[in-house]
């Protein structure tokens, strides 16, 4: 059962930890949080362990800090750490305004959460169990994109490309993601959902590539698009990705028959590959360079 106790508390006692969004405050924020105290007073505690460690409230404990003021703390009691880490995510989803990239990093912390506490939801739980003979099998849990989906009113499918686009980019390079997190709590210009999905079919090369731009670019306090990076310094990774679109067309519709291709047809396409430097391993590989 979970309970809680209403105490004061120095903004000193209060301990921060790695928080799933961006640590970069946004000033604004506190500037009309601090305004609101001094008009009205603080009308909602902040949420913490009782260990003092901050659930929910960090901009509430950014103001109360700048005013010197003590904060009132909700003490949550009996949570586990999970538990206690959806409390955090939900309560940003539901009433931060929130980007589409700070979306994608909460649904995606969400997820691991949720099919941690709830092993039998998982598709390679299922996958193993429908192996099973029906009478042994194990009753199963919603998948998370379909809970989600219900939750946020959206499809499935919605839900399971956002989550999967933060783990194709973190497989890449897991920096890509604190880069892009600095990218959109600092410039006026937010991540769209067409960008983070352009990211995230990167290869690794462009990645590392567009990791070097940011980095560059943040060190010197440039306003920028990321559009512009996408769109300028990728322009050959653009038409690399056309490349392969229309060579994976020709290699879907042959592959199975290849041998009615001649040699030298066979040739030209390696020829191809090569001088235009496309990626297409899975599909290529088995094809032609055997």
């Amino acid at each position: 059962m979970t309970t809680f106790d209403l105490n004061n508390k120095k903004t000193s006692e209060i301990i921060v930890k790695d928080r799933i969004l961006s640590s970069d405050y946004e000033k604004d924020l506190i500037n009309k949080m601090i305004k609101s105290i001094k008009e009205i007073g603080l009308t909602n505690p902040i949420q913490i362990t009782e260990n003092n460690e901050l659930i929910d409230g960090l901009v509430r404990l950014k103001a109360m800090e700048k005013l010197n003021l003590e904060i009132p703390c909700f003490i949550i009691k009996n949570k586990d750490v999970d538990t206690l880490k959806l409390i955090e995510i939900d309560t940003n989803l539901i009433r931060r305004q929130l980007s589409k990239w700070q979306t994608a990093l909460l649904i995606k912390a969400k997820k691991d959460i949720y099919e941690k506490l709830h092993p039998t939801s998982t598709k390679s739980f299922k996958s193993i169990n429908n192996i099973k003979d029906k009478e042994d099998r194990e009753e199963t849990e919603k998948s998370f994109s379909k809970v989600a989906s219900e939750e946020f009113n959206c499809s499935e499918k919605t839900i399971t490309n956002i989550s999967k686009n933060v783990d194709k980019i973190k497989e890449k390079n897991p920096k890509t993601i604190d880069l892009l997190s600095y990218y959109d709590n600092a410039s006026k210009f937010k991540l769209k959902g067409t960008e983070i999905d352009y990211i995230a079919d990167l290869s690794i090369e462009e990645i590392n590539a567009l990791n070097s731009t940011l980095e560059e670019k943040n060190s010197n306090g440039e306003k920028f698009k990321i559009s512009e990076i996408l769109t300028n310094d990728n322009k050959k990774y653009s038409k690399n990705k056309q490349l392969n679109m229309i060579l994976e067309y020709e290699i879907n519709s042959f592959k199975n028959d290849i041998s009615n291709y001649k040699e030298e047809e066979i040739e030209l396409i390696k020829s191809f590959i090569k001088t235009h430097n496309v990626d297409f391993k899975d599909t290529i590989s088995k094809s032609f360079k055997s």
